[in-house]
């Protein structure tokens, strides 16, 4: 089966949130994901689709000439296939005029710091009890430089 990308609708939400509930421990409520559907001029939601189904979302934000990675996921049934590497590829592609891009990641999330490494992104700080729970973040960044692979 085929996969595609396209902006999250609001028809997207539901499914979206209930994906983000399973994924995260600390999830975006689902009025956050409705505000970032509405907010055209600063933030890009799109889902990765396999057939009908989302299988993946993300949420892009644009501050000035940097992009904020602010949300990326890929259902548990689809981990490990290369989604996440598509969704990234998606993102690099839609916005090359782009000079960095930014993002945090869990300090434990070991796949997801591998995968943005093989993005070239580099650790650039550890934002100390970032997350609910107390653990830290490690922020990234990926330069203009490195936008071309």
């Amino acid at each position: 089966m085929t996969l595609s990308f396209r902006r999250m609708v609001r028809e997207d939400a539901e499914k979206v949130f209930e994906l983000e509930k399973k994924i995260f421990k600390d999830a975006w409520s689902f009025q956050s994901f409705l505000n970032e559907i509405n907010d055209e001029k600063i933030s890009y939601p799109f889902v990765l689709l396999k057939g009908t189904e989302i299988v993946g979302y993300a949420i892009v934000l644009f501050v000035l000439e940097e992009l904020h990675l602010n949300n990326i996921a890929v259902s548990p049934e689809y981990r490990g296939i290369g989604y996440g590497r598509a969704m990234m590829e998606h993102i690099l592609e839609r916005f090359p005029e782009h000079r960095e891009i930014f993002l945090e990641v869990r300090q434990s999330n070991t796949v997801a710091l591998e995968m943005y490494t093989k993005f070239n992104f580099e650790q650039i700080y550890r934002r100390p009890n970032y997350y609910a729970d107390g653990e830290h973040a490690i922020i990234m960044r990926r330069a203009s430089d490195r936008l071309k692979q």
